[in-house]
């Protein structure tokens, strides 16, 4: 399987401490990760998460549950095919899953993302081709516990971030950033994006993003190229 980017993360660290980092693979996405999530990943998520409600305690909630990661991966496909209708300014995207090894060699996704390198948007009456990440999914500690009998790793999410914005450099962008921050994540999730890794919500009067999305603009998120390019470096010891 081909690497996805030309400077990917290599390891991350355990969450444990005192134990060494763990090697991990930052692969271009296939069925077999769709496979491996949706049988061993999903059930976990669906089965100890909800989705944000007023009164649920913020470890409680995900964005992500109930999610199909088969859909998520074949509308990245139809995306790439509708790049060639005339007037598409975005590029292709591109869908990437970070695995790791198992003792028997087996590899086992622990983080999948969908993310357009190229998507041309507006942030604060700027017009150009940002990075977009569109779905982005960590493994959660229970997968890591009670399926590979493992300690979990930690910096799965910064590490997706992170993808997304290298994905930007590979694609010729100068590494700003956007995503769609899921309201079913709550706060946290919001939090995460802001204190975390140094993201700014979009204002609500900023205007559509894009010509297919444009309501709801408090609910994405962005890093401008200086804040991304900072953000990349935390993991340059990891490359």
């Amino acid at each position: 399987m081909d690497a996805a980017l030309k400077r990917p993360i290599k390891t991350l660290p355990f969450a444990e401490a005192g134990t060494e980092d763990v090697l991990v693979e930052v692969r271009r996405m296939t069925w077999d990760h769709v496979n491996v999530w949706h049988s061993l990943v999903q059930p976990i998520i669906n089965a100890n998460f909800r989705h944000w409600h007023s009164g649920i305690a913020p470890g409680d909630a995900r964005a992500d549950v109930g999610w199909d990661w088969g859909f998520n991966y074949a509308l990245a496909l139809l995306h790439n095919a509708a790049t060639y209708v005339p007037g598409n300014a975005s590029g292709p995207a591109l869908a990437m899953a970070v695995t790791v090894a198992t003792v028997e060699g087996r590899e086992i996704p622990i983080g999948m993302l969908t993310v357009v390198p190229q998507f041309q948007s507006t942030v604060e009456r700027q017009a150009a081709q940002r990075s977009f990440a569109w779905y982005l999914a960590d493994a959660p500690k229970a997968f890591y516990t009670d399926v590979l009998g493992a300690v979990p790793v930690k910096g799965v999410a910064s590490a997706l971030l992170d993808c997304a914005v290298q994905s930007g450099f590979d694609a010729g962008g100068s590494g700003d950033t956007l995503l769609h921050a899921d309201p079913h994540g709550g706060e946290k999730l919001q939090e995460f994006y802001v204190q975390r890794c140094g993201m700014r919500q979009v204002g609500i009067d900023n205007g559509p993003i894009s010509l297919f999305r444009r309501r709801h603009t408090d609910q994405y998120f962005h890093m401008d190229a200086p804040t991304a390019s900072g953000f990349s470096q935390r993991f340059d010891a990891r490359r």
